[in-house]
């Protein structure tokens, strides 16, 4: 398995972050809300600033943490990047740092593509990231070596 080297932690000065009352917050800036600060949400709003600031991607084309039924079952993503035509284009899995990304959250994020259908997928914890896409006729991923840039 193919792991990026992408230096999430330069855009580390990009994020806001306050305490209101002991709790700890990052402002989202896609949402445009303050979210509680957690290790993944860290990774999470890392990955943003890397998509917009070094892949490119509008703000606007990013959901984050939408509802999907998958077998009757109500999950959520983490991150889609949506093409001009407003079809997902790369299904994110974010982790929090202190994790080993695992066969499991493969299973997780290709699960949520069966319901989705994308064309390129990230699981990253912020220190590892992995990018692939789907072969039919092997039935397996392929690696990448980067994560595509947007293009319009």
């Amino acid at each position: 398995m193919l792991a990026l080297h992408i230096d999430l932690l330069k855009f580390k000065d990009k994020l806001q972050i306050k305490s209101v009352e002991g709790i700890r917050l990052v402002f989202d800036s896609i949402r445009r809300k303050w979210i509680p600060f957690s290790s993944e949400e860290f990774v999470r709003q890392l990955f943003i600033h890397y998509l917009v600031n070094d892949r490119g991607y509008p703000k606007k084309w990013i959901s984050i943490e939408k509802g999907i039924r998958i077998n009757g079952i109500y999950r959520r993503y983490d991150l889609a990047v949506y093409n001009k035509d407003m079809h997902p284009q790369i299904l994110i899995e974010c982790k929090s740092p202190t994790l080993t990304i695992t066969q499991d959250a493969f299973d997780q994020i290709l699960h949520y593509n069966m319901k989705m259908n994308v064309p390129f997928l990230v699981v990253t914890n912020g220190v590892k990231s992995h990018c692939c896409t789907i072969d039919m006729a092997k039935k397996g991923l392929v690696f990448l070596d980067e994560i595509p840039k947007y293009n319009p």
